[in-house]
């Protein structure tokens, strides 16, 4: 290796030999040949190394010692210009900072040179992974020496206690929170000492004092309850005088309404409460003012019977029908009635029972209208009434006939024939089948107009969309 140096030192690549060890000597010229090319510099120093290999066989030939005296004389240039590099290159410089004490360290690489010159260079990444770990560790070891060195330096060796080995481990809030308390209970015990021993005064008391002053529990509450009594007694006594002092504290008077003297007295909430009723009155009576105005300004006031089954009205539905039929049954009875006194034989006529129930229905009819065309000409508002009332009228007219029907069967039925009876009885449940069919189609009727409600509901809900 020291041949390989004298060879790089003849060629003009290194200057001074002195700046190679031959311990690191492949890894020194690879950080050498770093700073004068951008090439791999590791590459090149095998390149050159192989060259030196050759240029020794070389020299056993006479011939070629020609060529190498004629290349040393073309070098001295080359030579000169890398030793002015050199001297201003910052690996020199870095050199030169270094200690007496890291020189004299020799650094031995972990890695074994046979290893190295068995391995192929020529992979790239594999000596780049070499490379980085050699220079890891030369790091490291560099560390290691300079924190030795800085120990040695440094003379002075603090006694530390075991105690306070111990608290480093506890967190820093606890430690000092627990000083902290201990330097309180100190200071509290330290007072109280100073304290007693400024008392100098002992009273002495004997056996039968001390004796004669406890009391029970019982009478110690009583006695808190009486003194509590008393001092809140006593702040109220004091409370005028109090506030006495305080207003003649004050000079300034400001002048104030009675409206608001009367005020002063009252109770917020049940102020607040009256102006609001008041208000709530005042309201309504400007209300009823206006309905009064509005109601005189309307002059035109319809007649509206009160009588009407169509017209709405404050009695429930079940009770105004109620009252219908039963004004309808009692009808009924007193045309019977007014019959009997002015006929009294005409169930005793040969007419047949059919056309005479057919004359009652029918007369029965004739008074129905009469009553409703009265009661129309009472009136003069006509609104539009749905068609379901209207059946639902009629189906309580059939209802009610044939009750009546049924009733007066009743009253026949002493001064009847068996013939007559079960005639009657067939023309009963001839009446009762047509009125079921009546209300069937009566159902049918309400069930295809509420189809049909519900349709036109459909179209003007899709034509508002």
């Amino acid at each position: 290796m020291a041949k390989f140096i004298d060879y790089l030192v003849d060629t003009g690549i290194i200057a001074n030999n002195s700046q190679i060890s031959p311990n690191n000597m492949m890894f020194e010229l690879s950080d050498y040949l770093k700073n004068l090319t951008a090439s791999d510099s590791f590459d090149m120093a095998n390149r050159i190394y192989d060259s030196w290999k050759l240029k020794l066989k070389q020299k056993q030939n006479p011939a070629s010692l020609v060529k190498i005296i004629t290349k040393i004389a073309l070098g001295k240039p080359f030579r000169i210009l890398n030793s002015q590099k050199n001297l201003n290159s910052p690996q020199l410089i870095r050199n030169q900072q270094r200690s007496l004490s890291q020189q004299e360290l020799q650094y031995q690489s972990p890695l074994d040179k046979c290893k190295l010159s068995q391995m192929g260079f020529n992979d790239t990444c594999e000596r780049l992974y070499q490379d980085g770990i050699a220079q890891k560790v030369k790091k490291e070891y560099f560390e290691q020496e300079k924190c030795k060195q800085e120990l040695r330096d440094c003379t002075f060796k603090p006694q530390i206690s075991a105690e306070k080995l111990c608290t480093n481990d506890t967190e820093v809030f606890d430690r000092l929170y627990k000083s902290q308390l201990a330097c309180k209970n100190d200071f509290s015990e330290v007072k109280q000492k100073q304290e007693i021993v400024q008392c100098t005064f002992t009273p002495q008391i004997t056996k039968q004092q001390s004796i004669s002053n406890y009391q029970p529990i019982e009478q110690i509450f009583e006695r808190l309850f009486q003194e509590s009594i008393n001092r809140n007694n006593m702040k109220l006594s004091l409370a005028p005088t109090r506030e006495e002092r305080e207003l003649q504290q004050c000079t300034f008077k400001p002048q104030i309404s009675q409206r608001q003297l009367n005020r002063s007295g009252d109770d917020i909430f049940a102020r607040l409460h009256n102006e609001s009723a008041e208000k709530q009155q005042i309201k309504a009576f400007q209300k009823l003012e206006s309905d009064t105005k509005e109601i005189e300004s309307c002059t035109f006031k319809p007649k509206i019977n009160t009588h009407s089954n169509f017209s709405p009205s404050s009695q429930p539905a079940f009770d105004r029908l109620y009252m219908l039929s039963s004004k309808s049954k009692q009808t009924g009875l007193d045309e019977s009635q007014k019959r009997q006194k002015t006929n009294p034989k005409t169930i005793a006529t040969n007419e047949s029972l059919y056309e005479r129930m057919k004359n009652h229905v029918n007369q029965r009819k004739r008074t129905l209208n009469l009553i409703q065309q009265e009661y129309d000409k009472e009136l003069t508002f006509k609104p539009n009434i749905n068609l379901r009332q209207g059946n639902l009228q009629s189906r309580l007219e059939n209802r009610n006939q044939s009750v009546a029907s049924v009733k007066s069967e009743t009253k026949l039925k002493p001064n009847l024939n068996q013939s007559q009876l079960s005639s009657i009885r067939l023309y009963n449940t001839r009446k009762s089948q047509q009125d079921k069919e009546n209300d069937n189609l009566t159902m049918l009727a309400e069930t295809a107009h509420f189809k049909n409600d519900q349709k036109q509901k459909k179209s003007i809900s899709d034509l508002k969309l």
